[in-house]
């Protein structure tokens, strides 16, 4: 128990560096208020898969908003311990032509290594760019770059050791239908996050 708590303790420690380094090491911004506001953290089991969604008010009358996610290594690292994309997904919001919320979905698939190890955390980051409406397609265009403001979120998202230790006892038990749908069903997670519209 002692031992577990310690390490529990570590890795809470090790993710408030990180986000705190993650914080100092935020992209230049022309918006002196460029902002690291927090993600709610969330659990997965290794194996598993979580569609982690943000949603934000719609994007403001005389702008064009871009909203990526993406995903960056922390203890977890990508290609070993999750599935890292290639790139950041990113959407456009046209006031005017798009007057709902500002949706992006991330999906999150983590990796079964079968190696007996801590539990380690990824980030989830959410960032919302904010151009002038008359700059024509800030998407094409360098000319509209840099956005006029911009904003970021980032969470830790823990993925939970699945491999028995040495010496454990294996335990069985007989599980019912039901049971062993419900638990195969707990591996993949989704998860909504409503953000106000700066950090």
């Amino acid at each position: 128990m002692i031992r577990r708590t310690a390490r529990r303790i570590a890795v809470s420690a090790a993710a408030a560096l990180a986000l705190t380094a993650a914080a100092q090491a935020a992209p230049a911004s022309a918006d002196p208020n460029f902002g690291a506001g927090n993600l709610p953290p969330m659990e997965i089991t290794e194996g598993g898969s979580l569609d982690y969604s943000v949603s934000l008010p719609p994007c403001p009358n005389g702008y064009t908003c871009q909203l990526a996610t993406y995903l960056s290594s922390g203890t977890a690292l990508g290609g070993s311990d999750f599935v890292q994309p290639r790139s950041a997904l990113t959407k456009w919001y046209y006031r005017g032509q798009q007057d709902g919320p500002m949706i992006q979905v991330q999906p999150i698939q983590t990796l079964d290594d079968r190696q007996v190890e801590p539990d380690e955390a990824l980030w989830m980051n959410a960032r919302v760019d904010q151009f002038k409406s008359d700059c024509p397609n800030p998407e094409r265009s360098p000319t509209c770059w840099p956005p006029e403001s911009s904003w970021r979120w980032s969470g830790i998202v823990t993925i939970k050791d699945n491999d028995r230790r040495i010496g454990q006892r294996r335990v069985t038990t007989r599980t019912s239908v039901s049971h062993r749908r419900a638990v195969t069903d707990v591996q993949h997670l989704k998860t909504t996050v409503t953000l106000p519209a700066q950090p």
